[in-house]
């Protein structure tokens, strides 16, 4: 029976989502590289050490961890700036109405954020005097997807963890957090995908199994959903066991099993899966595109490895063979 409900902050009881951008983005003005909204966008839900890592993505340099502290430090100090502007006005009126409403239910509230900036924000917008208790980046030591602040906030509202509902921002984490009041009939085939996920990921699941998630999608959608994917098992920490008869969808797996009439046939990285290129074309299955190239050029006499799977280590593999 749930007794009480854990709410993540940003994306959910306030969007600080554009002030985070923005400090993210003069400090990589400062740094002289690009910030794009994708990159934004990639940061929600994400410790600022995480964040920090796909701003400087886009550097051809190293930088020591004191010196990405001071960056890590300045962007908050950035951030902290404009959060002194927020005014309860920021919160949107039925939010409040709904958290009084719970609280008048009986409901215990708490709030779970990795957040450090938690406690200036929920004074600057009122929140503070809405939730029962409040766990915040400065009392853990874990950041999410780790439940540790989850736990946390649900030992301090004396209940047990089976007792009490997160409430999170799952639209963020598969990039359609900007889609929250469009229309579903708008959508794109791809971006209502990226919806059907965010429901799944909304459980709090450790293991999410997509059976050809990427269905009767174009390209375009096809690549929404596997970036999507891609940001939850790398960014989130989730496994995903993605079922798909698209070998280009399969080729950034940590482990590809290939399976004919209920039967592993193959299992092994995809380095070692995709060289066995005939193997898997007696199976009715394709190649990657890239494996594709090399093998053909393979036959046509050229000396080159089936092992690139990258276009960028294609490229590579066919210009060491000509200029042998």
């Amino acid at each position: 029976m749930v007794r009480g409900l854990v709410f993540d902050l940003d994306g959910v009881l306030v969007h600080t989502d554009e002030l985070h951008y923005r400090a993210w983005k003069a400090l990589a003005g400062r740094l002289g590289l690009p910030f794009t909204r994708e990159q934004g966008d990639r940061c929600r839900g994400v410790s600022r050490m995480g964040s920090l890592e796909i701003l400087l993505e886009g550097s051809n340099r190293s930088y020591t961890e004191r010196e990405k502290l001071r960056m890590a430090e300045e962007k908050n100090d950035c951030y902290r700036a404009q959060l002194q502007e927020l005014t309860p006005g920021d919160v949107p009126e039925r939010t409040v109405e709904t958290l009084r409403e719970l609280r008048r239910r009986g409901y215990r509230l708490g709030l779970a954020s990795s957040s450090k900036n938690a406690g200036v924000i929920l004074t600057r917008t009122g929140l503070d005097a809405l939730l029962d208790r409040v766990v915040d980046g400065n009392q853990i030591t874990r950041s999410k997807p780790d439940p540790e602040v989850f736990l946390r906030a649900a030992q301090l509202l004396e209940l047990p963890p089976e007792d009490c509902a997160g409430v999170d921002d799952a639209l963020a984490a598969v990039g359609m957090g900007e889609f929250a009041r469009h229309a579903p009939h708008l959508l794109s085939g791809g971006q209502k995908q990226r919806i059907a996920i965010a429901g799944v990921l909304a459980m709090e699941l450790e293991c999410i199994v997509l059976d050809e998630a990427t269905a009767m999608l174009d390209p375009v959608g096809r690549r929404e959903v596997l970036s999507a994917v891609h940001r939850l098992n790398r960014e989130k920490g989730i496994t995903v066991v993605l079922i798909t008869h698209h070998m280009n969808e399969a080729e950034d797996a940590d482990r590809v099993v290939v399976m004919d009439d209920g039967k592993v046939i193959m299992d092994g990285a995809p380095r070692q899966v995709f060289t066995q290129v005939e193997r898997l074309r007696s199976m009715g299955l394709t190649v990657p595109d890239t494996v594709d190239l090399l093998d053909r050029l393979r036959k046509d006499g050229l000396d080159v490895p089936l092992t690139a799977l990258t276009v960028e280590e294609c490229a590579d593999a066919i210009l060491a063979a000509v200029s042998k």
